[in-house]
């Protein structure tokens, strides 16, 4: 089940919602020839991720309470080899991935919302990091 901490536009969604979108991204990810991306997400357990504001709010941060390895930056538009950092730049509106320690902070465009990325983005940071 998603845990958030509540805030004035981050999503809440239930857990076939989520379940739906991760389909929805596999497709995507197929039809792109994205498998060095979706292969990695079919072994990915599930574990629950916290959102955090940050004070851009254009950044948020996904804390997944394991190490997730950087500090490191991916920019979208770049070759990108950390098959995490790929999918999750891979969602439209994303702009950059910041990995370290347990959390990463993803960053996205003005004029995208949260309540789209911030599911995805959600699903498959508690897949890739679950126990």
């Amino acid at each position: 089940m998603l845990r958030t901490q509540p805030t004035d536009d981050r999503p809440q969604t239930t857990e076939g919602a989520v379940q739906t979108r991760v389909f929805l991204l596999s497709v995507v990810c197929r039809l792109l020839s994205l498998t060095d991306i979706l292969e990695p997400l079919a072994s990915w357990s599930t574990m629950a991720v916290q959102l955090s504001n940050t004070p851009n709010p254009n950044a948020l941060k996904f804390t997944v309470g394991v190490d997730v390895g950087g500090p490191a930056t991916f920019v979208a538009g770049s070759d990108i080899d950390d098959p995490t950092a790929a999918a999750l730049v891979a969602i439209d509106g994303v702009t950059s991935v910041f990995m370290t320690a347990d959390f990463v902070t993803l960053s996205k465009t003005a004029d995208t919302s949260w309540d789209v990325i911030a599911p995805l983005a959600t699903t498959l940071l508690e897949q890739r990091f679950g126990a």
